[in-house]
């Protein structure tokens, strides 16, 4: 399994990791410094490990990756979504229009939007 993780932030202002378009929150931190983070499905048991908040993976006995469901193919768009919210709460003098027109531009030239998500 390739490992493509990186960080986002959920519509509250959470981290989340995301692992392969699979997101997962932060459920526990131990005194060893392993976060666990459990699958944001409710009844998906899917979990995975880190060491610190880096994005570390540890492979261990208790990693579990069985899905019951499909990976998220709407995370392009949350993350503008996201983007946008934060920023219009920051800065209060700044129209939506031009926030929302900022955060979609800076998407695009990343490569990160596609049709749909328009």
């Amino acid at each position: 399994m390739s490992e493509n993780v990186s960080f986002m932030l959920s519509e509250k202002g959470k981290q989340l990791l995301v692992l392969n378009n699979l997101k997962f929150f932060k459920h526990h931190t131990s005194k060893k410094n392993e976060i666990t983070w459990r699958c944001v499905i409710n009844k998906c048991n899917a979990k995975v490990y880190t060491l610190g908040q880096n994005a570390q993976l540890i492979n261990t006995d208790k990693s579990c990756f069985d899905h019951s469901h499909a990976s998220d193919s709407t995370l392009n768009r949350q993350q503008i979504s996201n983007a946008c919210k934060r920023k219009a709460v920051d800065s209060i003098v700044e129209k939506p229009s031009k926030i929302i027109r900022k955060e979609v531009s800076n998407y695009a030239k990343e490569g990160y939007l596609i049709a749909p998500d328009l």
